[in-house]
Parts: structure tokens; sequence; C-alpha cells
């Protein structure tokens, strides 16, 4: 019997901002909204993040983090596709 085609994943990094719960950023456009909206220079400024969950896949894996950046929290929301050696570790040798 043939395998079951794997449905296609798209990688993605969009992050949210309580200020605006309705949008999603790229990280290109969320690293110029903090500086516009917020007054944050990501160039300059440290913040801390806190993993809330990782979710393997078998041709993917993702995590959400919690942010806090000069007091405000942000979340963060990763996709990743496996690559190489993880991947076929990861695929199903039946």
């Amino acid at each position: 019997m043939p395998k079951e085609k794997k449905e296609e994943v798209t990688p993605y990094n969009i992050w949210r901002d309580p200020s605006a719960p309705n949008q999603e950023f790229e990280h290109k456009d969320f690293m110029r909204r903090l500086k516009e909206v917020h007054g944050i220079d990501p160039a300059t400024t440290t913040g801390t993040k806190r993993m809330i969950s990782h979710i393997d896949g078998d041709t993917w894996f993702s995590w959400n983090h919690e942010w806090e950046i000069a007091g405000k929290k942000f979340t963060q929301h990763t996709r990743d596709l496996r690559t190489g050696m993880d991947r076929e570790i990861w695929d199903d040798h039946d």
C-alpha cells in the first residue's frame, strides 16, 4: 500500500500585540511596530522570553513564546520545517 501523502505546511514567524488584538504581524513589521507604536528600539533593547508551548509534527515543529520587552508583553508564534537528518529521523518508515 502506498504511503499517505503528508500535508504540506508553511513556515511562519508571526507576532501578536495585545494593543492590536485582531492583528498578526510578520517579524519585520513587528520590529517596526515596536519602535513606531511602543517607542521600543529593537536594536538596543533586550527582553526576556518564556516558552508557552512546543509542538512536534512529523515534517515540522512549532513553538510559542511570550516576550516581555520594556515592561510590555507580546507573543511570538513560529513554525519551521524539519530538514536533513532531523526530517529523516521523524519520517515514517513503514
